[in-house]
């Protein structure tokens, strides 16, 4: 079982979720002619411990909060 972690107030993700981001951000600059990206966050899902369930979630969150600079701490609820 995976316990969700406490967000700041301001913001609107956790300190897990910002690092699968930033991770997924490199992985996929590396690899993005090999590998879809829901297939990609699949894998990072389940390789961090979990729910690959939330694949297609995570993937949208991704997508609509891209930062290309990797900057997914400061995205505050209202942006989100």
């Amino acid at each position: 079982m995976v316990l969700r972690e406490e967000t700041n107030q301001d913001k609107a993700l956790t300190r897990s979720e910002v690092i699968m981001l930033k991770y997924l951000n490199k992985k996929y600059s590396e690899t993005k002619s090999k590998t879809k990206s829901s297939d990609l966050v699949k894998d990072v899902l389940k390789n961090m411990g979990m729910d690959e369930n939330q694949a297609k979630y995570y993937t949208e969150v991704w997508k609509s909060n891209y930062r290309k600079e990797g900057d997914y701490e400061n995205i505050t609820k209202e942006e989100f």
